[in-house]
This record gives structure tokens, sequence and C-alpha cells, in this order.
């Protein structure tokens, strides 16, 4: 079996969560959603996988934008207008976080 095929054989972990907040509810497609933090395992190579955090921000935080595993995420990565959402397919074991920022007093 060539890596190209055992690459596309694979299945990776997908470990979503946010910060600095926990216990954000997070939905996904496929419907592997929860409340973060939580790992959703064997994800088959090249799923498409969207995550979306909740349309209102927890009390005190405003929602800032996606982290994919460490690195922010760009526009053309999101779905959504307001970037709460966003879309990407497993190639490999991906952390996703979902970033937010305390309000001003």
């Amino acid at each position: 079996m060539t890596a190209a095929k055992m690459a596309e054989a694979a299945a990776y972990p997908l470990t979503v969560e946010s910060t600095p907040l926990i216990g954000v509810v997070i939905t996904s497609s496929p419907a592997d959603g929860g409340m973060t933090n939580y790992t959703a395992p064997g994800i088959a190579y090249g799923t498409v996988v969207n995550l979306a955090a909740p349309a209102a921000d927890p009390v005190g935080y405003t929602f800032s934008q996606w982290t994919l595993t460490g690195g922010q995420q760009p526009i053309a990565f999101t779905t959504s207008a307001d970037l709460k959402s966003i879309t990407f397919a497993m190639s490999a074991d991906i952390t996703a976080q979902a970033v937010y920022v305390k309000d001003a007093p």
C-alpha cells in the first residue's frame, strides 16, 4: 500500500476546545458536537468537518476567532459572516479552538 493510500485509510482525532472558557456547546457535522473540551476519535481522512460556536456568546465574553492546531484561520476558512463557524477536511490530528475575549467592564 502506498503512503498516499495509507493516509486515505487513516482516521484522526479531532479535539475541540474553547478558551478561556470551557463548557461551551459546539455543534458539528458530522454529529460529534459536544461541550468543550472534548475529543471525537477516529474521523476518517478527508471527512469535511463543520464546527459552530453558539450564536449567543457566554455572558461576559465575545467570540473572537477559531484556531486550528494553534494557527489563526483566515476568513476564507469560515462559513459564516460572523466567523462563528469553520469548515475543514481532516488530514491529520487537529485541535480546533473557539477563542473568546473577556468583555470590558
